[in-house]
């Protein structure tokens, strides 16, 4: 699991505690910070589900707003960034498909290699 995957979970947790305790204001402010650690794109069923029922529940119109202010900010700057670590998670997905490619292979091999036993 990633750091910020990590850091996303511990942080919904913390924001969970703060709502347990009423402490509101807390919780908010940690939905605020986790939000730049948050692609809308990939975190989308997750966190920003998460701190717009938040919102919904113990909002306002200001907060909620604030809400959507924070996420089309967030999305903005992960737009810009995106071709960037687009490029590189391609790089890791090709990597990561061969390596799974790889035992495959091998058994295909293999099974070429027992048939031409068999035959002989």
């Amino acid at each position: 699991m990633a750091p910020d995957q990590l850091l996303v979970q511990l942080g919904i947790r913390f924001a969970k505690l703060e709502r347990k305790l009423n402490e509101i204001e807390r919780a908010r402010a940690v939905y605020t910070h986790l939000s730049q650690y948050c692609n809308p794109n990939f975190y989308e069923g997750s966190f920003w589900r998460v701190w717009e029922q938040f919102e919904v529940y113990f909002g306002n119109a200001d907060t909620y707003e604030d809400y959507q202010r924070i996420k089309r900010t967030v999305t903005l700057r992960y737009a810009v960034v995106d071709p960037v670590l687009q490029e590189k998670v391609g790089d890791d997905v090709k990597q990561i498909d061969q390596e799974m490619l790889q035992p495959e292979a091998q058994a295909q091999t293999n099974g070429k290699v027992h048939d031409n036993l068999q035959e002989t």
